[in-house]
């Protein structure tokens, strides 16, 4: 999820939210053991976490989480074949829905590398044919239909612990499945 929606600069880690999405920031909260507050931002528009940790932010830069991550990230091996991996990344930088007319669709955006290790990962769990849409320096991987269960199988079908609710929901009425609730 950092690597979609983090922000490290020097040993600063910042991860900034949607309200709407601000339980996500308690649960991370939660999993860091951090004493840090949630707070709201930019006139109440946003919620945040910030925190100060140079090992956090050398662990992250190992790991390829770097300023201006959104055009150059490259998923490293171990991450790159890791559904709870590629479900925070799709958390952050995609999508999950049901289209007006019933097709459920995954996408993913983000930096040329990390598309294609998308692609390569969805394509070795799925019937998938797609190919990257590139526009710049962003590329789009969207799966759809039979595809996009079968990732969101992957993604959800393994009783994960963290997710984003709002896109969970999405992944649970497409899959007919019900995902655990942890308490916060």
């Amino acid at each position: 999820f950092l690597a979609a929606d983090g922000n490290v600069h020097g040993r600063n880690i910042k991860v900034e939210l949607h309200p709407v999405d601000e339980t996500h920031l308690v649960k991370f909260k939660q999993f860091c053991k951090s004493g840090h507050n949630v707070s709201r931002t930019k006139k109440g528009q946003y919620v945040a976490i910030t925190f100060s940790s140079q090992r956090i932010a050398d662990s992250l830069f190992k790991f390829h989480v770097t300023p201006k991550k959104s055009l150059t990230f490259d998923p490293y091996p171990y991450c790159a074949n890791n559904a709870d991996f590629w479900r925070g990344m799709i958390d952050g930088d995609g999508s999950v829905r049901i289209d007006a007319d019933g097709y459920f669709k995954v996408i993913l955006c983000g930096s040329i590398p990390c598309m294609k290790a998308f692609e390569k990962w969805a394509k070795a769990n799925s019937c998938s044919k797609g190919s990257i849409c590139v526009e710049g320096n962003i590329g789009k991987f969207s799966l759809a239909g039979k595809p996009a269960k079968e990732i969101a199988e992957k993604l959800y079908g393994n009783d994960p612990k963290y997710y984003l609710e709002r896109k969970a929901k999405v992944a649970e009425k497409a899959l007919g499945i019900k995902l655990p609730t942890y308490a916060l």
